[in-house]
This record gives structure tokens, C-alpha cells and sequence, in this order.
């Protein structure tokens, strides 16, 4: 299985930058730590780092000065980038075929990413293994309980 963990004050974070304009999509970085568990993947994320960039309705772009920013702030806090978020604005959240392109373009395999749909209070993730194939996560809070957004 594969497993997301959130920290409340991360969860709070990531809503409140999807709500800079809830009609448009935004994006951020997931840091924390990767771990293992014989064949259990579990992503804590207790950071994340975010700009006050939109893209349009339907699109937000990862552009380089916004990953140099990322870079620098990961090696401020000394954390994993562990991938990206961004959020779907007035749609559901799904993770297109776009989203798996950019996910394996800016992390290659050992990544995450998330969609965020403000307007549903919908969260999906999804990671993407060694040998590059993607799965789907199950979202938790840190203590193993089902996390509500």
C-alpha cells in the first residue's frame, strides 16, 4: 500500500493557498520523509513551501525561478522535496494525464503529487514507484486515521 500523512498544520496551509483564488489553479511543494515498510510506501508531509502564483482555470505550471525557490527553501529547512500540489480550482480533483507527465518530468520516480479541489473539498495523491509506475495513495493523518479535507 501506498500512504500520505499530513499534519494538520500542513492540511490548513495547503487549503489556505488554494483560497488565494479559488477560481484559478495554484501550486506548491510537498517536503518531508520517504519511508518503507516491507511493501508499505508511506510520504510524511510536514512542510510545505508555496509562492503567490496562479495559473488559469485549468492550468498551473511549475516554472523554473518557482523550483529554484523550492530548492533553496529545502536546503533552509533541511527536509526531502518530496513532490508538488496544486489545486483544480472549480473542478474535481483529478489527476490527468498532465499531472502524471509533470509528476515524472520534475521527480523521475520516488515522487508524489497531489490535486486540490478547493470548490469540492476533494484531495487525491498519487506516487510514483522505482520502476515508474504510479499509485494511488491513501491520505492519513500522522496518528494512521482517515484524513477529511
Amino acid at each position: 500500500m501506498y500512504y500520505l500523512r499530513f499534519t494538520e498544520e500542513v492540511k490548513k496551509k495547503l487549503i489556505k493557498h488554494t483560497f488565494i483564488n479559488p477560481n484559478l489553479e495554484c501550486g506548491g511543494f510537498l517536503y518531508g520523509k520517504l519511508k518503507r515498510h516491507g511493501l508499505d510506501v508511506i510520504c510524511d508531509v510536514d512542510d510545505i513551501y508555496y509562492e503567490n502564483l496562479t495559473g488559469d482555470e485549468a492550468n498551473f505550471r511549475f516554472r523554473g525561478f518557482y523550483v529554484c525557490h523550492a530548492l533553496e527553501y529545502q536546503i533552509l529547512v533541511n527536509k526531502d522535496l518530496l513532490g508538488t500540489y496544486h489545486s483544480h480550482g472549480q473542478y474535481p480533483a483529478v489527476l490527468s494525464d498532465v499531472d502524471h507527465d509533470e509528476l515524472q518530468q520534475r521527480f523521475g520516480k520516488n515522487g508524489i503529487t497531489v490535486v486540490y479541489s478547493p470548490k469540492y473539498s476533494q484531495l487525491v495523491s498519487e506516487f510514483l514507484d522505482r520502476d515508474g509506475v504510479s499509485h494511488r495513495m491513501k491520505i492519513l493523518s500522522p496518528e494512521n486515521k482517515k484524513f477529511n479535507f
